[in-house]
């Protein structure tokens, strides 16, 4: 995706996101699953741009770009 930054999700945690389209469009939120990270929904992206929706992806904490705290045991899904 082309634009994105990082979210400070508090506890030492950023959470990274990249947004690709209209800002006035409407949003869709793609959240990818365990193990995974934004960058498994890189085929439905062009897709959903060219419906004219704007199109918001996300790192869970401990995936892809996103960081994770060194306490594990605050670690659950």
């Amino acid at each position: 995706m082309k634009g994105g930054g990082y979210f400070n999700a508090g506890n030492g945690v950023n959470l990274y996101y990249s947004s690709e389209g209209p800002d006035e469009a409407i949003s869709v939120l793609l959240l990818h699953g365990w193990t995974c990270d934004q960058n498994d929904w890189a085929f439905h992206i062009p897709f959903l741009l060219s419906l004219g929706f704007r199109v918001i992806g996300m790192d869970y904490r401990g995936h892809g770009h996103s960081s994770v705290t060194d306490n594990v045991t605050k670690f659950d899904p």
